[in-house]
């Protein structure tokens, strides 16, 4: 589902509802109490939020750039059963938009856990959706999927991961400049080799897509977080690192897995805190 557009500068960024998945809100949230993140993300009678495939369509002029390929399209049909789990949607949309497949430049997801790339290959782990893209992973993400510590196996899947094998690779040591208009740098905190995308207009404030860092336009507060990053202190860092720049500079944000403010900018309060806007082109998120 396309939830529209902004245009930053001479660059248009399409945000992409590309199904969900239901997962237990406790991890999603974290440590945060129940009664305070159920105020604006309502659960399931089994405690479940509806956590979007969120995905950008970044064209620059220079290049076409998909950023997350959401879906959980290789998890065992009982898996998918008990998580609600849509069928991608992510190429149907693509294509309201004119783009195709092949038309792709770069793929460039945020970290490889399969809600973020089961949906760029074919349901029988056979086929890449993007042939043609050049795949942008971190160094240190690459090496965990093909290989996770156990703690972590159950999110690195290897049917979305065998088929990245096909792939042309960019393998980013720390940080690259993708495109002259896409930049990505490592994070860490959610995962080891997680990374964050920032499409930079050549005037005028940028647009990072912030992954699971801040895994929902519901979680801008550096102490609301995952239950399961890898790094919590290192999250926390990051993102106030990230959020004071945002409200310093105008930055856009883009959280993982959207929420009712897919994009938003930031402001503070008088007692300092982060307070999210969305940004009224694109439209909230079903919940």
């Amino acid at each position: 589902m396309h939830l529209g557009y902004v245009e930053i500068g001479d660059i248009r960024v399409d945000a992409i509802d590309g199904g969900a998945i239901w997962m237990d809100g406790g991890a999603i949230f974290g440590v945060v109490p129940k009664p305070l993140w159920t105020k604006g993300t309502p659960a399931d009678d089994e405690n479940r939020v509806r956590l979007s495939f969120f995905s950008l369509l970044v064209r620059t002029g220079d290049a076409t750039v998909v950023i997350e390929g959401g879906s959980a399209a290789h998890q065992n049909a009982i898996v998918r059963a008990y998580h609600k789990a849509d069928e991608p949607r992510l190429v149907s949309t693509l294509a309201t938009l004119g783009v195709e497949p092949c038309d792709v430049d770069f793929f460039i997801p945020s970290h490889l856990h399969f809600d973020h790339v089961g949906g760029v290959s074919t349901a029988d782990s056979k086929s890449l959706i993007f042939p043609s893209a050049k795949h942008v992973f971190e160094r240190r993400e690459w090496d965990e999927a093909r290989n996770p510590v156990p703690i972590n196996r159950n999110a690195y899947l290897p049917g979305d991961i065998a088929p990245l094998e096909s792939a042309d690779i960019l393998l980013v040591d720390k940080s690259a400049q993708v495109t002259p208009r896409v930049r990505v740098d490592w994070t860490g905190g959610h995962s080891f080799g997680h990374q964050m995308i920032t499409v930079s207009p050549a005037t005028g404030p940028s647009l990072i897509f912030v992954g699971d860092i801040v895994p929902t336009s519901e979680h801008v507060s550096p102490r609301w977080m995952c239950a399961f990053d890898t790094d919590p202190v290192l999250t926390y860092d990051v993102k106030a690192e990230i959020l004071t720049r945002a409200a310093t500079e105008g930055t856009m944000i883009a959280p993982g897995h959207g929420g009712q403010r897919p994009i938003l900018t930031v402001t503070r309060d008088t007692k300092g805190r982060f307070i999210p806007q969305r940004v009224d082109s694109i439209a909230p998120m079903p919940q």
